[in-house]
């Protein structure tokens, strides 16, 4: 006669809210001695009442073929080409028991393992708990999801999932004095989103909506920005530079078609047609905005058709263009072209 003397252990892992496969071991001996070899087993999970709630296959006479080395299996319940576990199958029926049965393929056919395992163990406690608390977010999804009253392990699963990320960016401004600026906060996914505006480190005062709204931009207004996207599951920032422009430190000059002036820094910026590299931009194309495109110390500017001409505080003489100089011909960046001291 053959004896069966089975040991188990039953472990779960936590990984999702769904009913993610569970890791099942367990060893079989005949006689006393170690089973070694492949062999087909049946797996099903029933409450104390014995109902069956899942099995490895929908057809209850479908087996899985499981290697045994020296008395020991392991198998993952719900993969392995079983039968996916139900989503809610863990807080549905929080006590549950694993029943196995095995053939050897030695013509004995299938033998009831027993007693049935329950899985009463730690990790599963803390899964069922997990997808209790998704059922009472899940509740009020419509109103969108907080973290304020979740499990704080549920907490920590949900925040990779749920935290704001960006899928937009901000840009650096440079803007006109008395100018309507505003600036945004990037899109970004996730519910429930706060928004904090921070000038050059410090909180702005008021600034927790989606835009920061100027309606005359200041001098006092330029700086280095941040905005914090947060929800309850977490955060991201993004930074940006706001560069005013005054009107009554601004030097202007008008080509053909394209405008250049001088700002209060000495900085020079250009903006219009330029066929012939006359913005200094380092191409030929047209631009619709403002570009700085030298910094420094520019006191003095002139601009005709294809040219632009400005003179620094050290006396030096920059063009971009076609300068009709021998030697130096159309520059795409601002060059300096004379080394000799100009006056104006």
């Amino acid at each position: 006669m053959r004896y069966l003397f089975p040991i188990f252990s039953l472990f779960l892992i936590a990984v999702g809210l769904s009913a993610s496969p569970v890791s099942y071991s367990g060893k079989v001996s005949i006689d006393g001695v170690n089973f070694s070899g492949p062999a087909d087993f049946r797996f099903e999970l029933r409450d104390e009442n014995g109902t069956v709630h899942w099995r490895n296959a929908q057809n209850p006479a479908t087996s899985i073929s499981v290697p045994v080395q020296n008395g020991r299996y392991v198998v993952l319940l719900g993969g392995q080409g079983m039968l996916g576990l139900p989503s809610q199958l863990f807080v549905q029926h929080p006590k549950l028991w694993v029943r196995v049965q095995v053939d050897f393929r030695d013509g004995q056919g299938l033998r009831l393992l027993q007693p049935d395992q329950p899985v009463r163990s730690v990790p599963h406690a803390l899964s069922a708990n997990l997808a209790k608390s998704a059922l009472s977010a899940d509740s009020v999804a419509d109103q969108g999801v907080s973290a304020r009253s979740l499990d704080p392990a549920l907490k920590a699963y949900l925040a990779p999932l749920l935290k704001p990320v960006a899928t937009g960016s901000v840009a650096n401004l440079d803007r006109l004095e008395g100018s309507a600026v505003t600036l945004s906060a990037p899109s970004a996914t996730g519910e429930n989103l706060t928004y904090q505006w921070k000038k050059d480190g410090n909180i702005f005062p008021g600034a927790t909506a989606q835009d920061l709204v100027f309606s005359q931009l200041q001098p006092s207004h330029r700086g280095s920005y941040e905005v914090v996207v947060s929800n309850d599951f977490g955060s991201f920032s993004q930074q940006l530079a706001v560069e005013v422009l005054e009107l009554g430190k601004i030097k202007i000059a008008g080509g053909g078609d394209h405008i250049a002036f001088i700002d209060g820094k000495g900085s020079v910026w250009t903006s219009g047609k330029n066929g012939n590299g006359q913005l200094g931009t380092g191409d030929q194309n047209t631009r619709t905005q403002l570009t700085e495109v030298f910094t420094g110390n520019a006191v003095k500017i002139k601009a005709g058709s294809n040219t632009t001409l400005f003179l620094t505080s050290d006396n030096e003489l920059y063009a971009m263009g076609e300068t009709r100089l021998s030697g130096i011909g159309r520059k795409l960046v601002p060059t300096k072209i004379l080394s000799e001291e100009v006056l104006d």
